[in-house]
This record gives structure tokens, sequence and C-alpha cells, in this order.
């Protein structure tokens, strides 16, 4: 019987797993996936020795991987995911010291770096951009973590004036110069660049101390 009964759990596990793509696939919820495995209204420590657990631990690594490649293939724009992670009430530089520690900006962080991969290789390629680069509108807040995230990802810097959206209009692959590129409403963005990779001289930029270094390379008045 030990055979019949070690063939019946692997089915059994193997079903399961079908389940947890199909999960994955199609966008369930946190909540969903706890229920159907059994897991629901238990504790770290209590979750972490069920037998559903690995299911449920599989899931919940895959699901940020699943969800940022299904957003990098309809090309949302950085702000998009921004207000989606509901951080529409961080608006401002200094308000992001209270964010960088959650999983929802790590996943805006890694976001943003396929985002910028992915439009550098599509320059890179000479390809046409289908996306919006930088949305109007987006708050100071967004375009100092992404110009930051931009720094300590080493980019060079013609590729984070394109990637910060200061190109002519309609020519994506034709960098702003001289006062066309001074009067861009985003230009502070590019100074804060040159500023903090100066400043930083090669390093990563913890983000534990971005609030002090805010402050630094924006005095306040």
């Amino acid at each position: 019987s030990a055979p019949v009964n070690n063939e019946s759990s692997t089915e059994r596990s193997a079903l399961q797993w079908v389940k947890v793509r199909i999960w994955l696939e199609f966008g369930a919820s946190d909540k969903y996936v706890k229920k159907a495995l059994k897991l629901r209204g238990l504790d770290d420590a209590a979750l972490k020795v069920q037998a559903n657990y690995r299911y449920y631990d599989y899931f919940t690594k895959k699901a940020l991987e699943y969800r940022l490649y299904k957003q990098l293939q309809r090309d949302v724009p950085t702000f998009a995911i921004w207000k989606e992670l509901r951080f529409r009430d961080i608006t401002k530089a200094v308000q992001l010291q209270s964010i960088v520690n959650t999983m929802e900006f790590k996943f805006y962080e890694r976001y943003v770096q396929a985002f910028h991969k992915r439009v550098k290789a599509d320059y890179n390629a000479m390809r046409d951009l289908t996306g919006v680069i930088v949305a109007r509108g987006a708050t100071e807040a967004e375009m100092t973590a992404r110009t930051l995230i931009l720094v300590n990802s080493r980019m060079d810097e013609a590729y984070a004036q394109a990637l910060l959206g200061m190109t002519k209009p309609g020519r994506p692959g034709m960098l702003l110069k001289g006062k066309q590129l001074e009067d861009h409403v985003d230009y502070e963005y590019l100074q804060l660049f040159q500023k903090a990779k100066k400043e930083l001289n090669g390093k990563q930029l913890r983000w534990k101390d971005v609030g002090d270094f805010i402050e630094k390379m924006w005095p306040s008045p």
C-alpha cells in the first residue's frame, strides 16, 4: 500500500503545483491563495510549519515576478506603477524615507530597473519607443526616486537624460541641449543625477540614508 500512497501524494503535489501556476497566470490575490491552501488566520510561525506553506511561499515570491513581467509587457509608465502601489500621497522627496523599506517600494525599484533596461535596449537597437518614458504629472517624490535608482544603476548620463524624458518632442533618440535642456520642466532631476553621482563616487546609495542624502542634495531654503 505504501507505493500507492506515495504515488497518490505525488499526484496531489503535482496538481497543487499546477494550481499555483494558474493562480500566478491569473493574478490571484494573496487572500485567495491563503484560503485555497487553508492557511488563513495563521501567524508567521504557524504558517511556516504547514504542509501547504511551500506552495504559498513559492506563490508569493513568483507573484512579484509575474506582475512585473506583465506590467512591462504593457509598457506601463513608472508613475502609473507608483500610483498603483498606493504612493499617491507620497508627493515630496522628503517623504521617501517613510516608504523605502516597504515591499511596495522594493517592487517599484525592481520595476524601474527593468523598465530602464528595456528602454535602453530599445535605444541601442534603434527600435521605435512605444511606451511613455516619463508620465506627465509625475510627482517630485517619484521623479526623485527614479533618478536615484538611475544613479544606483550606474547609468551613463546620456541614457539617464533620455530616461528622464529630456529628449526632443517626437524624437526620443535625440537629447536636448543648451537652453532647451535647461528650460525643460524636469531639468532639476538631471542636475540631481549629476550631483548625486558625483557625491556617491561609484558607491551605492543606501535607502535607509535617503532622507539625509536628499537634504544634502537639496538643502531646505
